[in-house]
C-alpha cells in the first residue's frame, strides 16, 4: 500500500507587534552561545544582512531542475527570519537569543520556483556529520497527524483510519523523506539534537515529524515546539502566567503525544530579520529599506528553544545533545494558568465531504475544553449554549466554531476527532513553557520517561533503581535547581513504540556522576534514587537560607570526593573515598542516617581555622578504617596558641580510624593534645623541651628589639626594652622550627600539601611532608615513623602509659575535642641561603607581628606549591646578585676587548702606505664593542680615534635584558714596538627577572692599554675601571626600591703570536687577569621584607686563552676577521653578601651570589677602507656563559691620521 507524505512550509503569518522575552524569562544575557554551532534547515539565509553578516559560517543548497537553486530574497525570507532568531548581531531594536554562536545552513525550500519542479535536498547526514554541530533547526513539518486521525488536510485517503497504525508504518513513512532520515541517523550516531516545529494548522497534536520520539523511544534527541502568543499572557498576584484563550494561539498545532519531548515558547509577532532588505520587489519594483519584518508561528517558536539549547550548550560543555534536551524539558515552566477553553482554527484544502462531494478551502474551528469536562444536557448531548457562554467569558466571539465545524470531511474520523474535545494541558504546553534562565541552572527534573532499561541497575542499593548519568569529564559546574524526580507513566507514551523501555515502571531516579569536574548542587534536591560519585567531585552548597539537600542516599566511591554543606536526608556511604564538609567556611554537613566510612584509602577530611572547625553531623557513625584528617583553612596561625577542634559525637568513634591525621600548610606544623590533660600526642620524643637561643653566622643573635615589623606590645604585655628584647628571644628559639618541630622532614620548602586532596593514602607521596600523624594501634613504640621519615606515627597512650597517674588517655574520653598548638616547621621557607630561611622561620614565630606581615604569612602558607617557590624566590631577591653578575660580565668584555684591538697583524693595506705588513699591527682601548677590531695601522700612521655603537642581548637562566653603549677611543705609537691607547665609554643597561624584578645600571668605562712587540711575541698589558649607578625594583608584598653605586677595576697581562699564511692570520694568545668589585651599602624602601645590604669588597682571578682570526679580501680594502676566546674564573667566582630585614634589625643572614665561572666568547665581522683614511667595520658576536647566553652586535667609525 502506497502512502505519500507532503513537505509543508510552516508559513509565517505577518502581524503586528514585538515579542515578550519575560515570558521565556531571558533574562541573563552573561552567556551568549559562543563557540556553539548551529544547524538550521530552512529556505536560503541571507548572510549579506547586515544582523547575518558574519553569522553564517557556511550553507548549502538543494538541486533545483538539475543545478543548484539560486534564492530570492524578495521571496525566501522564511530561513533569514528564523536564524536572526538565533544568531543576529545586536543593535538597537534587535538582538537573537544567542548572538555569539554560529549556523551551518542547508536550504531545502524556497519560493523561486516554478510549478511542479521538485528540489532534491543535499545529503544532510554527510554534511552534519563531522561538524561540531549539536542543535539543528527544522522550522518545518508536515501535514499529517496521525495521533488525530488526519492523513492531510487535502487528502481523500483514509489509510490512517483503516490501516494498521504501527510504529514500522509511520517511521518508514517519515524515514521516506530524506531530511528526516538523515537527522534520525545523525541521532542514532551522534545524539544530535533537532527541534522542530508543531506546525501551524490548528490541530491538537504536531505533524508527522514532530512525533519521531513517539514511534520509536530510542530518538531522545528531538524536541517539539508549539507557539504562544506572548501579548496575550499577564501575570497574578503569586507570580504565575496566565494564559487567555488567545495566548494559545488559534494557529499553533498542540502537543498530543509529544509531552515528554515537547514544549512551547512564543511565537506571534516576532520581529526580526528581513530578508528582503536592499531587494526589489518583483512587481513593483521598489526597493525594500526594511531591516527587519514581524512573523508569526511556530516557526517563530522553534528557534527560540534552539537559541537556548545554545546557550545551555555553552554553559554546561560537558552535556551531550539529548541531554541538553532533558535540561531545556525539565526546567520548563509549568507554574502557570491555563484557560478552560480554546478555540483552534484550521484552514482545510479542496478535499471531499463525507457525502463524497467536494468541499472547498475553508477555515473550520475546533474547540477544546483543558482539564475540564464538556457541558452535557440531561440526555448527554453537548449543551452547545454553555459552550458558546465559556466562549463568551474568555472574551472570544467569533461564531464559526458553531457552522464550520472540523467535521463533515472525508479524510477525518468525526469520533476521533470531533469539533469539541476534553483535553489536559499537557496536550497544549508538553512539558512547558520554555525557561531560559532556569535551564542556564542546570537540569530540573531526573526523568524516568526519558531513560531506557539500560539505565536501571541494581547493584547500587540492592534493589533497583534508575539512574541518570552524568559525566562532566574535566569541567566543573553547578546545578541551582531543586532537582526531583519522574517517576515513568505509561500513559503518556506509545505502548506500541519501538523500543519502549519495560523494567522503569515505580523506580525512583538516582544520579550516577563521572567525569574529573567538580559538580555543585545548591538546590533542595527531592529525587529519591541514590547520588553515586563514582570519578570527580559532587560539591553541596547552601546559600544563604537556602539549605543545599540531597534526598537520598549517597555513595562516594573509587577515590572520588564528597565536599560541602547541607543535609544528606538519608546514609553517606565513603568506601577508599574523601568525605570534606564544609565549603572552605567551615561548615558543618549533616547526614540524617549513617555515615559509614570503608576502605584503608578512606578520608574523612574537617577543615578547622582559629576559632571554629567544620563537623560530619551524623545520626549515627559506622567507621572501619581509613583517616580522619584535619586540615587547616587559609588563616594566619599564631605560633604557640591552642586551638580547640570540636569533634561531637563523632568522638565515640575515633578509635575506629585507621589513622588520625593533621595537616599542615608550607610553614605551620600542628601538634595535637588532648584537651583531658593536655598531653602532646605527636611530637617527637628525642627533641629536648627548651633549645638555646640559636645565633647566625655572622654572630648576629636572633634575639631582636621591636622595629616596624612588630606591634608595640608582646602578647598582651606593655613592657618595652629590654624586656621586649628578652621576650622575643625566648619566642624566637622556643616556638622556632628548628626547637619545636618534630618530624624527620627533608623536604623543600612548600612540599605537597593535603589541602589538594585525592584518594592516596596518608603515607602517599602527596600527604608525606605535610601531616601530623596520630597511629591509633595502641603499640607501645612511641618513636615509630611514617614512611619514608616524613611524618611521625605517634601511639596514642595505652591504659599502661600512666602519663597522668590515675587518668586514663585514651582519645575516647577527651570531652568531644582536641587541642592543636602551631609550631613552624623545621624546613619551612627553605631558599638556597639557609640563614635567610631560619630567619624567615624566625620572623614567623614572632607572636606579635603586625597585620602586613600576618596577611603576608596568611597567603604565603597556603599558597600553591608554584606561588609559594615563586614568593620564596622573591623574598630571596635574586636581582641584585645577578646585577653585580652581569656589570662584572661587562666590565671583563671591555677589558678583553682592549687586548683584542691590537692582535690582528695581518697583511693588510686598509691603510698601508707601502709599508712592510709585519711593521705593526695597533691596540687600542674599547669599551663596549665586545668585538676585536684590527685596525691594522702601520709605522707611517701615528695616531687614530674611532667611534664604537653597541648593542648586547642578554638571554639568562631567570632573566632577559639589553644593554647598549658607545665608546670614544684614541690610540698613539711612542715607539717603534710600542703602542699606547685610551678609551672612554658610556652604557646602559635593564634586566627583567623572572622574580618580578628590574634592574637599571648606568656605566662610565675607562681603559690604558699598552701594547710591546718583541718579534717573537707580543707583551699584552692594560688596566680598566668602571663605575656603575644602579637602581633596582622587585616586588615581594609591595614594590621595593634602591639605589646604589658600584665599581669595578681589573689588570691583565698576556702574551700573543702571530702566524701568518697567505692572506690568513692566526694569533694564539693567552693572558691572566686580576679583578676588584666594591659595592656600597644600600637600604630598601617601599614594604615588608625590604632588606638593609652591607657593603661588598670582592677579588677574582681569571684567565683566558683563545685564537684572534684574520682573512685579508683580495680587493686590498676589506678584510674578515673572528675570534674564540675561553675564559675562566679561577677564583672568586662566588661572592657573599650580607643583609638583615629593615623590619628585624640584628638578624643578618647571608646570601651567595655566583658570577661566571666560565665564558666562552664567539665572534665574526667585516673591516672596509674609506677613502681619505676613514674605516667602518660591523661585526656580530655571541657569548656562552655559566647563567647567560648572550649576543652582541657593533658598528664602528673612525679614521687613521
Amino acid at each position: 500500500m502506497r502512502s505519500s507524505i507532503a513537505l509543508s512550509f510552516i508559513l509565517p503569518i505577518y502581524l503586528f507587534g514585538v515579542s515578550d522575552f519575560e515570558l521565556i524569562n531571558h533574562v541573563d544575557k552573561d552567556v551568549t552561545g559562543d563557540g556553539v554551532y548551529v544547524g538550521v534547515i530552512d529556505s536560503a539565509i541571507n548572510k549579506d544582512h547586515p544582523s547575518l553578516q558574519g553569522q553564517v559560517q557556511e550553507q548549502i543548497y538543494s538541486e533545483y531542475k538539475g543545478s543548484q537553486y539560486t534564492p530570492d530574497f524578495s521571496v525566501d525570507t522564511h530561513g533569514s527570519h528564523v536564524a536572526g532568531i538565533i544568531v543576529a548581531t545586536k543593535d538597537d531594536q534587535i538582538e537573537g537569543i544567542a548572538p555569539n554562536s554560529k549556523i551551518y545552513g542547508v536550504q531545502i525550500t524556497g519560493h523561486n520556483t516554478a510549478s511542479g519542479s521538485e528540489f532534491k535536498y543535499p545529503n544532510i547526514y554527510d554534511y552534519y556529520l563531522n561538524k561540531d554541530v549539536k542543535i539543528i533547526n527544522n522550522s518545518w513539518n508536515t501535514e499529517t497527524y496521525p495521533i488525530s486521525g488526519l492523513n492531510s488536510l487535502t487528502s481523500t485517503s483514509e489509510n490512517f483510519l483503516t490501516d494498521s497504525k504501527t510504529p514500522k508504518f509511520f517511521l518508514d513513512t517519515i524515514k521516506s523523506n530524506s531530511a528526516a532520515n538523515d537527522l534520525i541517523k545523525l541521532s542514532k550516531e551522534k545524539n544530535t539534537l533537532s527541534v522542530f516545529a508543531a506546525g501551524n494548522e490548528g490541530i491538537i497534536s504536531p505533524g508527522l515529524m514532530g512525533l519521531i520520539p513517539y514511534y520509536d523511544e530510542s530518538m531522545r534527541s528531538f524536541i517539539t515546539v508549539g507557539a504562544l502568543d506572548s501579548s496575550k499572557i499577564t501575570k497574578n498576584d503569586k507570580g504565575q502566567f496566565v494564559i487567555s484563550l488567545e495566548g494559545v494561539t488559534l494557529y499553533s498545532n498542540g502537543l498530543k503525544g509529544a509531552y515528554n519531548f515537547g514544549l512551547v515558547a512564543p511565537g506571534t509577532n516576532i520581529k526580526n530579520v528581513n530578508a528582503s532588505y536592499n531587494t526589489k520587489d518583483p512587481i513593483s519594483g521598489r526597493l525594500d529599506k526594511n531591516l527587519y519584518r514581524t512573523s508569526s508561528g511556530t516557526s517563530q517558536a522553534t528557534p527560540m528553544v534552539t537559541a537556548a539549547a545554545a546557550l545551555v550548550a555553552e554553559k554546561f560543555k560537558f552535556l551531550d545533545d539529548k541531554q541538553i534536551a532533558d535540561v531545556l524539558l525539565s526546567t520548563a515552566n509549568r507554574d502557570y494558568v491555563a484557560p478552560k477553553i480554546i478555540v483552534k482554527e484550521t484552514t482545510t484544502g479542496t478535499t471531499f465531504c463525507d457525502n463524497g462531494q467536494v468541499c472547498p478551502t475553508k477555515t473550520k474551528y475546533t474547540v477544546f475544553y483543558i482539564d475540564n469536562k464538556i457541558p452535557r444536557m440531561d440526555n448527554g448531548e453537548i449543551d452547545e449554549e454553555a459552550v458558546e457562554m465559556d466562549l463568551i467569558l474568555s472574551n472570544y466571539f467569533d461564531s464559526g466554531w458553531e457552522y464550520d465545524r472540523m467535521s463533515n470531511m472525508k479524510g477525518i474520523d468525526d469520533d476521533e476527532y470531533p469539533w469539541v474535545q476534553e483535553i489536559t494541558k499537557e496536550d497544549l504546553f508538553g512539558q512547558g513553557i520554555l525557561d531560559i534562565d532556569k535551564a542556564l541552572n542546570g537540569i530540573g527534573i531526573l526523568d524516568a520517561n526519558r531513560l531506557s532499561d539500560s539505565d536501571v541497575k541494581s547493584d547500587i542499593t540492592g534493589s533497583n533503581e534508575a539512574y541518570y548519568s552524568l559525566n562532566l569529564g574535566a569541567h566543573n559546574a553547578e546545578f541551582s535547581n531543586d532537582i526531583s524526580q519522574r517517576k515513568w507513566d505509561i500513559k503518556t507514551h506509545n505502548e506500541k513504540a519501538d523500543n519502549l523501555p519495560k523494567n522503569l515502571n515505580d523506580l525512583n531516579v538516582g544520579l550516577i556522576k563521572t567525569g574529573a569536574g567538580i559538580l555543585t548542587l545548591s538546590g533542595t534536591n527531592t529525587y529519591e534514587g541514590a547520588t553515586v560519585i563514582d570519578e570527580g567531585e559532587i560539591k553541596l552548597k547552601s546559600i544563604k537560607d537556602k539549605i543545599a539537600q540531597i534526598a537520598g542516599n549517597v555513595y562516594v566511591n573509587n577515590g572520588s570526593t564528597l565536599s560541602g554543606n547541607g543535609v544528606i536526608k538519608k546514609d553517606l556511604t565513603n568506601d577508599s573515598s574523601i568525605v570534606r564538609p564544609g565549603n572552605a567556611d567551615l561548615t558543618d554537613l549533616t547526614v540524617q542516617g549513617t555515615y559509614t566510612q570503608k576502605g584503608e584509602n578512606s578520608k574523612l577530611i574537617l577543615d578547622f581555622g582559629n576559632d571554629k572547625n567544620s563537623k560530619l553531623i551524623a545520626q549515627d557513625y559506622s567507621i572501619s578504617g581509613g583517616n580522619l584528617e584535619y586540615n587547616p583553612l587559609k588563616e594566619y596561625y599564631k605560633v604557640g596558641d591552642e586551638i580547640a577542634i570540636e569533634l561531637g559525637d563523632l568522638s565515640k568513634s575515633l578509635n575506629n580510624f585507621a589513622n588520625i591525621i593533621i595537616s599542615s600548610n608550607h610553614g605551620i606544623d600542628f601538634e595535637i593534645k588532648l584537651d583531658t590533660d593536655k598531653t602532646t600526642i605527636n611530637k617527637d620524643p628525642n627533641l629536648n623541651p627548651t633549645q638555646p637561643k640559636t645565633e647566625n653566622s655572622n654572630n648576629q643573635s636572633s634575639s631582636t628589639t621591636p622595629s616596624i615589623g612588630e606591634s608595640s606590645t608582646n602578647n598582651g604585655s606593655t613592657n618595652s626594652g629590654s624586656n621586649s628584647d628578652n621576650q622575643n628571644s625566648t619566642e624566637n628559639t622556643g616556638n622556632s622550627s628548628n626547637s619545636q618541630n618534630g618530624q624527620n622532614n627533608t623536604q623543600s620548602a612548600g612540599g605537597s600539601n593535603s589541602n589538594t586532596q585525592n584518594s592516596q593514602t596518608s603515607g602517599s607521596s602527596q600527604d608525606q611532608n605535610s601531616q601530623s600523624n596520630i597511629n591509633q594501634n595502641n603499640s607501645q613504640n612511641s618513636n615509630q615513623t611514617g614512611q619514608n621519615g616524613n611524618h611521625n606515627d605517634i601511639n596514642l597512650p595505652s591504659d599502661n602509659q600512666n602519663n597522668n597517674p590515675g587518668e586514663n588517655s585514651n582519645i575516647n574520653q577527651n570531652g568531644g575535642s582536641i587541642i592543636v598548638t602551631p609550631i613552624v616547621k623545621q624546613n619551612a621557607y627553605a631558599s638556597s641561603s639557609q640563614e635567610l630561611s631560619q630567619t624567615i622561620r624566625d620572623i614567623r614565630s614572632k607572636s606579635n607581628l603586625n597585620k602586613d606581615y600576618q596577611r603576608f604569612f596568611t597567603a604565603l602558607d597556603s599558597s600553591s606549591e608554584s606561588n609559594y617557590k615563586s614568593t620564596i624566590s622573591r623574598i630571596e631577591g635574586k636581582s641584585i646578585g645577578n646585577t653585580v653578575s652581569i656589570n662584572s660580565l661587562s666590565h671583563s668584555n671591555f677589558t678583553k676587548n682592549n687586548m683584542l684591538f691590537g692582535l690582528n697583524p695581518a697583511s693588510s693595506t686598509l691603510f698601508a702606505y707601502n709599508q712592510n705588513p709585519y711593521d705593526n699591527g695597533v691596540m687600542v682601548a674599547s669599551v663596549a664593542s665586545d668585538y676585536a677590531i684590527d685596525l691594522g695601522l702601520f709605522t707611517a700612521p701615528k695616531d687614530y680615534w674611532y667611534i664604537n655603537p653597541t648593542y648586547k642581548r642578554y638571554n639568562g637562566d631567570d632573566f632577559d635584558g639589553y644593554q647598549s653603549g658607545v665608546s670614544l677611543n684614541l690610540a698613539q705609537h711612542i715607539d717603534n714596538d710600542g703602542l699606547i691607547s685610551y678609551g672612554i665609554g658610556v652604557s646602559s643597561s635593564k634586566l627583567d627577572f623572572d622574580d618580578a624584578a628590574t634592574s637599571k645600571s648606568s656605566n662610565i668605562d675607562m681603559a690604558i692599554n699598552y701594547t710591546h712587540d718583541f718579534g717573537e711575541f707580543k707583551l699584552l698589558s692594560g688596566g680598566a675601571f668602571m663605575i656603575s649607578f644602579n637602581e633596582n625594583d622587585r616586588v615581594v608584598d609591595n614594590n621595593l626600591n634602591s639605589e646604589y653605586n658600584s665599581y669595578s677595576g681589573s689588570l691583565q697581562l698576556g702574551v700573543a703570536k702571530d702566524f701568518r699564511h697567505y692572506s690568513i692570520v692566526v694569533t694564539p694568545l693567552g693572558y691572566l687577569g686580576y679583578g676588584k668589585i666594591y659595592q656600597e651599602s644600600f637600604k630598601e624602601s617601599g614594604g615588608i621584607f625590604a632588606k638593609n645590604y652591607d657593603s661588598i669588597n670582592h677579588d677574582l682571578y681569571t684567565v683566558g686563552v683563545g685564537l684572534n682570526l684574520a682573512y685579508e679580501g683580495s680587493d686590498e680594502k676589506s678584510r674578515y676577521t673572528g675570534y674564540i676566546i675561553y675564559e675562566r674564573m679561577l677564583d672568586g667566582y662566588e661572592i657573599d653578601s650580607v643583609a638583615q630585614f629593615n623590619d628585624f634589625k640584628g638578624q643578618k643572614f647571608s646570601q651567595r651570589y655566583h658570577l661566571d665561572k666560565n665564558r666562552l666568547n664567539l665572534g665574526l665581522g667585516v673591516e672596509y677602507s674609506l677613502s681619505d683614511g676613514y674605516f667602518a667595520k660591523i661585526g656580530v658576536g655571541g657569548e656562552i656563559a655559566t647563567t647567560s647566553d648572550n649576543y652582541n652586535l657593533s658598528a664602528t667609525f673612525g679614521k687613521r691620521f
